[in-house]
């Protein structure tokens, strides 16, 4: 195979993922479950690969262990009695799982490339919408083009003087995983060092303008990874309770309102959410009860229970995303604290992937800055289950398949052994 050749089918599966960020624009309700149908088509592809031998430990690991949630999940449905319509809970069970089995989905697929490959193919993309979104960032600054981030109720409030950007459904959260995504393929591609400068500014300035306190602990996660993984090829565990410890600084404000305040939605989901847990202990309430999309749609008997309906931003006629916006409450409400406990091993399991030393050095500071954040979000969002949440897991999952030898625990095909063509690190990060 010559350097940066592609086969069709693969590199138009990349391409159509970049139309994700389109459909956001388009005003089509299929277009709503595309992370959806790319979550059905990603776990069917799975099983058969598991079914094949083709996941080494560690992706099998992963894929048993969010089985072994979903059946504690279901078990809690059969003991708690609270929601029984098997479409419901079939749809949550797919919400839970889609974001994960994406990314693994799109591990497993792209590996037998260098993620050379895919930056030279994708970069083109990539740079136009960092140019796009930067030029409507600095002009945003000025006047409202429709993409200032509006409160509830519909005004706009400058943070420190920065009127809050959202390239992507006037999202802080989103247009930085946008962002981010095109910043992994413009990294990994272009062969220019000034070239990859340009844009690490550009996107630094126009993720600033978002005025998000969870992108700016990105920026500084980003920040702090290039410097450390260009001279380690690992993690110490002193360097991460040093970087958090500075998040926590940053993140402090948005702590205190959306965690300390009693009165504050997602603070009154997590208590109600551990309250759950202890309620139904050793499992928790099931699928579609708690903290999820078809508990919120379909208003759950939970909520009715503990008078949420009351509450603002917590009732049945005034949902706009904040019943769908707490994570972990979601996590230890349905599924209790052993299904917290394996949500928990899981997403160590991730970051050892991300931090594995044989990862190109080039990307490893992007990709272990956008799981910081998404880690960060987990208590206070849901965004990691959103159409660009689900996007930057198979951006990620697209990334981490390249680059990595095979180790012992690896039970690909003899003919495959050889598609891994990665024969180099790069130790400068930009």
């Amino acid at each position: 195979m010559k350097q940066f050749e592609m086969k069709r089918i693969d590199l138009l599966i990349a391409l159509l993922l970049l139309f994700f960020p389109v459909s956001e624009y388009i005003n089509w309700k299929p277009l709503g479950y595309l992370d959806e149908l790319l979550g059905v088509f990603c776990l069917f592809y799975l099983l058969c690969a598991l079914m094949r031998g083709k996941l080494n430990r560690n992706e099998g690991c992963i894929l048993i262990l969010m089985f072994g949630i979903v059946l504690l999940g279901v078990l809690s449905n059969v003991f708690s009695g609270l929601v029984t319509n098997l479409f419901v809970i079939g749809v949550d069970v797919l919400e839970f799982l889609k974001a994960v089995v994406v990314f693994l989905g799109f591990h497993v697929f792209y590996r037998k490339y260098d993620v050379k490959d895919l930056g030279y193919h994708l970069k083109g993309i990539a740079k136009t919408i960092i140019i796009a979104a930067f030029i409507c960032a600095v002009i945003s600054q000025f006047g409202d083009i429709g993409m200032t981030m509006r409160h509830a109720d519909g005004n706009i409030y400058p943070e420190y003087g920065i009127q809050p950007f959202g390239f992507v459904s006037r999202n802080g959260i989103q247009t930085y995983y946008l962002l981010s995504g095109c910043l992994l393929f413009i990294v990994a591609g272009e062969k220019k060092r000034i070239v990859k400068r340009i844009y690490v500014v550009l996107y630094f300035i126009t993720t600033f303008l978002t005025a998000a306190t969870l992108v700016w602990c990105g920026n500084l996660f980003l920040i702090t990874f290039f410097i450390y993984y260009k001279y380690r090829k690992q993690l110490k565990i002193e360097m991460l309770i040093g970087i958090a410890a500075i998040a926590i600084v940053i993140a402090f404000p948005a702590i205190q309102e959306y965690i300390f305040n009693a009165r504050a939605p997602r603070s009154v989901l997590l208590y109600y959410g551990f309250l759950t847990a202890n309620t139904y202990f050793p499992f928790g309430s099931g699928f579609a009860t708690y903290g999820g999309e078809m508990a919120a749609r379909y208003y759950s008997p939970l909520y009715w229970a503990y008078g949420f309906d009351d509450r603002y931003g917590l009732s049945h006629t005034g949902y706009g995303g904040i019943l769908n916006d707490n994570y972990v409450a979601m996590i230890v409400a349905q599924m209790g604290y052993v299904g917290l406990i394996l949500f928990g091993v899981v997403y160590f399991r991730l970051f050892k992937l991300f931090d594995y030393k044989k990862l190109d050095r080039k990307i490893k500071p992007i990709i272990m800055s956008v799981f910081g954040v998404i880690v960060c979000s987990l208590m206070i969002s849901a965004n990691s289950k959103t159409l660009m949440g689900v996007w930057i897991h198979a951006i990620m999952g697209m990334c981490t398949a390249t680059c990595i030898e095979e180790d012992k625990t690896t039970v690909y095909e003899a003919g495959e052994k050889d598609k891994c063509k990665s024969k180099y690190i790069l130790s400068d990060a930009v």
